[in-house]
């Protein structure tokens, strides 16, 4: 290709056109490399913006999945098999490490937010320890709910991590406590170093006079002096009802020794029944003679009390019992005259009953001397005037009847008013045996009219 050129020719040595000529290509190669590698560069941004533009590709995407929507590209053609997958594999490295790094802000933005958030909560807490709020007795539970609803309860209620609520409630109340034990110690210093003892009937405004002098400096704060206040009075009030309880049970005791013996009476003096007790484990126990003597003088005033019950009981049966003699009086005097009006009424009914009798037997005897004396006739007279003597006791009988009948009923009227429940018994009685005789009577007539008619038979 060169050797009819002159410049070929120019150059008298082989060697040297040698050298020449592979000087000159390895000058090319180098520039050809060149250019395939920045040709290449280009490829690989080219295919990089692609893969980036693609928002299907995740950090968590895998070659096989996508490799046939990323291959479909002319970009990606461009390239060797290989350089896809290792340009596929660092965007996703690129993927990963983003994510970590916007999982780390957002991590410390969060970590920022909630340590604001307790800070927040902490400043509430502050403000409600200087408004007595919160204090040293003060619990979480009745915290909580007073706090629940607050922005900056909710708020720190929302955290992921870091303290809680009641964790940082702890730590105010835990320094809260121990400045109330401090305080606590100086003030019982305090009331020692006066030589005075707290009772029951003290005030906060005592306490402070008592004390304002040693504590001054540093000051107690008026939470916490109340507080120390209600439990050394809450502590004095309970020693006190222990001794009240003991003092009680002495006297119970005391008591009870006095009432077994039976020479103290409502008239007795300690003066004269001290030696009773004296010597004994009660006496002992209860220590002070005037204790003893105000147990001795209440056990003279129930002995006095009790006599007067007693008094009083004894009238209250006596006069119940006047009463209830008196009103047996009256019930007596009352059957008495129940029982005389029964026997007036019993005598009005014997009465009735033998004038009902006396009517019935005069009838009968009428009749008698009738059937006598139309005997002595004749057969046909005997016989007319017989019927009419019969019809004339049938009238009478009837006109009997009739008029018992309106004396019955006068009596049961009478009975019906005046009647009481001792003597109903004793009126049914007395009509049984009435309305008995009334039916023999009719009866016996009957059998004197056959009889007369015998008689005259006989006769003539």
């Amino acid at each position: 290709m060169f050797e009819e050129d002159e410049r070929f020719k120019a150059v008298e040595r082989e060697r040297d056109r040698r050298d020449l000529f592979e000087n000159f290509i390895d000058e090319l190669k180098e520039k050809e490399r060149v250019k395939a590698q920045e040709e290449r560069k280009q490829n690989i941004m080219e295919y990089r913006k692609y893969l980036e533009s693609c928002d299907f590709i995740k950090a968590n995407s895998q070659w096989r999945k996508v490799q046939d929507r990323v291959e479909a590209d002319e970009r990606c053609l461009r390239l060797e098999k290989m350089d896809r997958l290792e340009i596929f594999q660092e965007y996703l490295h690129d993927l990963e490490r983003e994510e970590e790094e916007q999982r780390k802000l957002e991590k410390e933005e969060l970590r920022k937010a909630e340590r604001k958030n307790r800070d927040e909560f902490r400043k509430l807490m502050e403000g409600h320890v200087i408004a007595g709020t919160l204090t040293a007795k003060t619990h979480w539970r009745d915290y909580c709910m007073k706090v629940k609803e607050l922005p900056a309860y909710m708020a720190v209620a929302s955290n992921t991590s870091g303290a809680t609520p009641k964790d940082l409630f702890e730590d105010v109340a835990e320094e809260l406590e121990k400045q109330y034990h401090e305080d606590k110690s100086r003030i019982k210093d305090a009331i020692k170093l006066r030589k005075v003892t707290l009772s029951a009937t003290w005030t906060l405004e005592d306490l402070k006079i008592y004390i304002l002098e040693d504590i001054s400096s540093p000051p107690i704060s008026d939470v916490n002096l109340r507080l120390v206040f209600d439990d050394l009075l809450a502590r004095a009030k309970e020693k006190e009802e222990k001794e009240a309880k003991k003092r009680k049970r002495l006297a119970d005791d005391m008591l009870s020794l006095l009432r077994s013996f039976k020479e103290i009476t409502a008239s007795s003096t300690w003066e004269d029944c001290k030696h009773l007790v004296e010597g004994s484990q009660e006496c002992s126990s209860t220590g002070e003679e005037s204790f003893l003597r105000e147990i001795f003088d209440e056990h003279i005033m129930q002995l006095k009390e009790q006599a007067k019950e007693n008094e009083r009981k004894r009238k209250e049966e006596k006069v119940k019992k006047e009463k209830e003699r008196e009103e047996r009086e009256k019930r007596k005097t009352k059957h008495g005259r129940e029982k005389e009006r029964g026997r007036e009424r019993e005598k009005d009914y014997v009465k009735d009953d033998i004038a009902d009798t006396e009517d019935v037997d005069m009838t009968e005897s009428h009749v008698c001397k009738e059937n006598k004396r139309l005997g002595k006739d004749s057969d046909k007279k005997h016989r007319k005037r017989h019927q009419s003597a019969r019809d004339s006791s049938n009238e009478n009988e009837k006109e009997h009847t009739r008029s018992s009948h309106r004396h019955g009923s006068d009596h049961k009227k009478s009975r019906r008013h005046a009647s009481t429940p001792e003597s109903d018994g004793e009126s049914r009685r007395r009509r049984h045996r009435r309305d008995h005789r009334n039916g023999s009577h009719k009866n016996g007539d009957h059998n004197e009219l056959e009889d007369g008619e015998y008689g005259e038979d006989r006769e003539n």
